[in-house]
């Protein structure tokens, strides 16, 4: 499924244009996460630093679109954007990252801080920003990486199968021990 693009404004061409969902795959996202997940999937889409702010909030409005997704509000920094996963059980945390040495460590501290506080076990942490390869978060220890150009029905079926499918695994639960 291919995205439809917005149209460009004409006096802002230099800026990439937002793809956004036709109306059919945001009814198919939409019906999948209803019938499978049976509730809204929560997103956390975190910041390392705020030179990115416009990328991540176009990315932040491409998920809202859809109607069984829900976007925490933006936090005033990453480690409060754990705080508002853990506490709104958020199904997907998103953390932006640019090309940089230096932000490339403070997602790595990012993902330690998470596993601290048991959310590496309970969400889907992964990266996405414009130099983001599935090969790089692998090397930084996250789930999955995105490049920030991933068609956003691309990005969605995957975290909508990934959510769904981690729903399943908490609702079997552990079996007690069978004692012969």
């Amino acid at each position: 499924m291919q995205d439809t693009p917005n149209t460009p404004n004409t006096s802002d061409t230099d800026t990439p244009t937002s793809e956004i969902l036709s109306a059919s795959e945001r009814a198919a996202i939409d019906g999948l996460l209803r019938w499978q997940l049976g509730r809204r999937m929560t997103v956390c889409l975190l910041a390392l630093v705020d030179t990115h702010g416009d990328e991540a909030a176009a990315l932040s409005r491409r998920l809202a679109s859809v109607e069984e997704i829900a976007v925490t509000p933006p936090a005033a920094s990453a480690e409060g954007g754990l705080n508002q996963a853990a506490r709104t059980d958020a199904e997907v945390t998103l953390v932006w990252l640019a090309d940089d040495a230096d932000e490339m460590a403070a997602a790595s501290a990012l993902l330690e801080r998470a596993e601290a506080m048991n959310l590496a076990d309970r969400c889907f942490i992964e990266l996405i920003g414009p130099a983001v390869t599935r090969d790089l978060a692998h090397k930084l220890r996250f789930e999955e990486g995105y490049p920030a150009d991933t068609p956003t029905a691309q990005l969605l079926w995957s975290l909508a199968r990934e959510a769904i499918a981690r729903d399943e695994l908490r609702r079997r639960g552990s079996s007690p021990p069978c004692y012969l």
